[in-house]
């Protein structure tokens, strides 16, 4: 303890004042400067902060330590110091969870004023501490503001700087662990620590995607000393965190690797928000780096807290952050080849990834592992009779051949429970899937418990990488099995909503829920598969471990989107509030830019998940309106249009003239506005193929009305009959035709039984890749999904040369459905000047032989 009854600085030592001290930057600060020869005073308010290292420091003659309370005032006994470290913003937010009390309040305000005052009597340099942290996403404007003090001490201390010339310097610093942090304070970081301490369950609050700076201790005081006392750096704001922030489900991860029992992980359900700790730019002291991985820092303060952790365990991959780039796939949808037609696309049994056959290998392995056992017998020169390596072989044969044999049953058992899961998903079934995938995880956890009983074997025979790597492999499996359980769960409400052309009232939110968890267990999955040494695996399984990450990745990104998906579709489906979606019908056989002439539309009305409403109508019914009011003569039409139609406004009906979908759809909606309709929350559009292609799932639609029975093979000359040959603009013969048709389908396709699930999503898949289903939702997940995998209809941009041919019909015929299209591009340099040029051309071929109906 420092004995003189003053302090001041002198030039023999710095003298360091660090205030708010109790927290675990505060005491290893307080060790390191003592170390380098400083004189340490700290403040300390003893009523809330108790720290047993800074009282075991009290030993040391260059120590002093302070019970006070810096919003009231500096001890007198403190005259002049050479350096401050003010840590109220990180310690009393970061320890007291972010609550904000009344002395973290008044330590950060009046407490700061303080000691600066102090800093300018003293021409001392100020360093201000603030947490680089996640913060709580809440309504609560209270804690809304849980960082504002810290942003007040920052606007005290710049008003400082520049108005007496103090040197203040700031420095933001992450999430601080290590040896002597508080595990009392129940931050979720520290109750991991706890958690494996205890022996307890590691358990994660939500999905563990919140995430952190982490930082070990040793670092960050590192990192304070060279901010403050470098004398070369004319910095102001130093930032000490590692390169990218890491989430609690890798912090988890790891610490459940380094436990040395059977610790389990858990998931707990959270409400709360949290926003990724901001930083605009990482600005190091100079020479200084962080040197301390999450792993080996958690191995560290474990044993210091006298656990003894397992470091044989792996170095866990990230978890959130690091994904393979696959080409996005729904787990949902069958991708045909574009040139296959639907029935042969569908028909064929769909192709399931395998995820379990590396024990269809096992009964090789085991011969493959005797073999061994009696090489390395004779080879370290054992003498033993032939029938004691008899004995030997046949007690190894028993010994793993047994759990070998066990772990190949529970292999194909999952196996053929995962090649049913897939189709009872495709067919919507939640309860056949739910059932499916449990009984898979439950083979694989067998198959697991037999597996761990042949590692004795493999170690002895110099097997042990393809014990671990087969080992892993399994683990990661059981993971993805566990979440393809819990993506059935979230599947139910969807299996509702279709099962009913009057919807139902699905819980999404609890969709949303299970997806969430679905994705942790898939990170989990990932992660383990990440982890597997692809080169220790028995050879016949290494392609099969390929393809089985693949599909991991898949069925990842794919849980990703389903989680949005269901939060989006309580507000798509009028649960929140009604929706009305425009439906345009484009007829392709008189083309138009974004697929065909508009002339019908359907406005369908949507109300709690139910279809509350249809309306189907000739577009030149509102086009009329639009002729009779004049409203749309600030829309000039296109010089196209005008110069072979004569208009010189737009109408709706040739309002798709933009090729971008979303361009046309905003101008359609906005004429609509303009003829007296109601606006629209989205718009649809689907042209004769896609029909077409419905009716071929649905079968043939039978028109009492018409007396006609419209099948695939003739939808295309019934629909020219009715719009074309047999038309008349504005008569109400095509407006009942479509109003009938379309009546009839929407019953059929929500009448569709569970087996024809797959053929309906095979449908809809290839439609929206050939652009005969074109989908606009501002505003919603959906669209941003849409856009991401090119099924909105939207141009592409592209800073290379780019070739997009636009056919439009403007003839009024429906001519396009005996026109063949092909067009021939090359790119060419016949020139001396040796310039390329690019030379497109179009060919249109006639098939229609006579001008005969049909």
């Amino acid at each position: 303890m420092i004995s003189a009854k003053t302090i001041k600085k002198t030039a023999l030592v710095p003298t360091v004042l660090i205030s708010h001290g109790g927290g675990i930057v505060c005491s290893h600060l307080a060790e390191t400067l003592l170390l380098k020869n400083c004189r340490v005073v700290v403040l300390s308010n003893f009523a809330a902060h108790q720290d047993a290292r800074l009282h075991a420091l009290l030993k040391s003659p260059k120590f002093a330590l302070f019970d006070c309370d810096i919003s009231q005032s500096i001890p007198d006994q403190i005259q002049s110091v050479d350096y401050i470290f003010h840590l109220a913003s990180y310690e009393s937010f970061v320890n007291q969870d972010g609550a904000l009390d009344l002395e973290a309040l008044l330590s950060n305000s009046v407490g700061t004023k303080n000691l600066l005052d102090l800093a300018k009597a003293s021409k001392a340099k100020f360093a201000l501490v603030r947490p680089l942290i996640s913060l709580k996403k809440e309504d609560n404007i209270k804690e809304l503001a849980s960082d504002g003090p810290a942003k007040y001490s920052w606007a005290i201390a710049k008003e400082y700087r520049e108005r007496w010339g103090l040197d203040v310097r700031v420095v933001d610093i992450g999430y601080v662990y290590g040896p002597g942090m508080d595990l009392a304070c129940h931050k979720e970081f520290n109750d991991l620590v706890q958690s494996v301490i205890s022996g307890e369950t590691v358990r994660v609050y939500g999905d563990g995607s919140r995430k952190e700076f982490f930082i070990y201790v040793t670092d960050a005081v590192a990192g304070l000393v060279k901010a403050l006392f470098s004398t070369t750096d004319s910095q102001v704001l130093y930032t000490l965190v590692r390169e990218k922030p890491q989430t609690l489900l890798e912090a988890a991860f790891i610490l459940k690797s380094l436990a040395d029992g059977t610790t389990e992980l858990g998931f707990t359900d959270s409400q709360v928000n949290f926003t990724d700790p901001a930083v605009e730019a990482i600005s190091y002291p100079l020479a200084w780096q962080p040197r301390v991985e999450l792993r080996e820092g958690l191995i560290k303060t474990l044993r210091s807290l006298g656990y003894k952790p397992n470091v044989k365990s792996f170095k866990a991959a990230v978890l959130i952050d690091q994904k393979e780039s696959v080409g996005a796939k729904s787990l949902l949808s069958v991708k045909p080849e574009d040139e296959v037609a639907v029935s042969s696309a569908v028909s064929a049994e769909p192709k399931v990834t395998p995820v379990v056959l590396l024990a269809c290998h096992v009964e090789r392995k085991l011969r493959g592992v005797v073999g061994s056992v009696r090489k390395r017998v004779s080879k370290r020169g054992i003498k033993l009779t032939a029938l004691g390596a008899l004995g030997i072989v046949f007690a190894l044969a028993v010994a793993l051949g047994v759990p070998l044999i066990q772990s190949y049953s529970h292999a194909r058992s999952a196996l053929r429970d995962l090649e049913a899961y897939q189709k009872s998903v495709l067919k919507l079934d939640s309860s056949e899937s739910q059932k499916l995938s449990e009984d898979a995880y439950n083979h694989i956890v067998k198959l697991q418990k037999a597996l761990a009983r042949t590692k004795p074997a493999f170690v002895v025979v110099g097997k042990e990488a393809t014990y671990l790597a087969m080992a892993d492999f399994v683990e990661s499996t059981k993971n993805f099995t566990s979440a393809l359980y819990s993506l059935s769960l979230g599947l139910g409400p969807f299996a509702q909503l279709w099962g009913d052309a009057q919807g139902g009232d699905g819980d999404f939110g609890t969709s949303a829920r299970m997806f969430k968890e679905a994705k942790a267990r898939l990170d989990f999955a990932n992660a383990y598969a990440l982890k597997v040494d692809a080169q220790a695996l028995p050879a016949g399984i290494r392609d099969d471990f390929a393809n089985y990450k693949s599909f991991l990745s898949v069925v990842t990104q794919t849980s990703d989107s389903l989680t949005q998906t269901a939060l989006d579709i309580p507000g798509i489906m009028g649960m929140e509030k009604p929706k009305t979606y425009l439906l345009l019908f484009q007829n392709n056989n008189e083309l138009r830019p974004t697929g065909g002439f508009v002339g019908s539309y359907a406005a369908i009305k949507v109300e709690d998940g139910k279809i509350t409403g249809v309306k189907i109508d000739d577009i030149y019914n509102p086009d009329g309106q639009l002729s009779l009011t004049k409203a749309n003569e600030a829309h000039p039409a296109p010089a196209p249009v005008k110069e072979l139609l004569g208009e010189d406004v737009l109408y709706l009906r040739n309002a798709n003239w933009d090729p971008s979908f979303p361009a046309s759809s905003e101008t359609i909606q906005n004429l609509f506005k303009l003829s007296g309709e109601s606006s629209f929350d989205g718009v649809i559009a689907v042209d004769l193929y896609f029909v077409r292609d419905l009716i071929n799932i649905t079968g043939p639609i039978y028109l009492a009305a018409y007396d006609e029975e419209i099948r695939a093979d003739n939808m295309y000359e019934r629909a020219q009959y009715h719009s074309g040959f047999n038309f008349k603009e504005g008569v109400s013969s095509k407006k009942a035709f479509m109003t009938v048709l379309g009546g009839k389908m929407l019953e059929s396709l929500f009448a569709l039984p569970k087996e024809k699930m797959p053929l309906l999503a095979a449908t809809l898949y290839r439609a929206l890749n050939q652009k005969h289903l074109l989908v606009n939702l501002p505003g919603t997940y959906l669209s941003k999904y849409l856009i991401d995998r090119g099924w909105a209809g939207e141009l592409l941009d592209t800073n290379k040369d780019y070739l997009y041919v636009v056919n439009a019909n403007l003839g009024g015929t429906k001519s396009n459905y005996f026109v063949k299209n092909s067009m021939n591009y090359a790119v060419t340099s016949k020139t001396a000047d040796g310039l390329l040029r690019g030379e497109l051309e179009l060919v249109y071929e006639n098939t229609q032989k006579d001008a005969s109906w049909p």
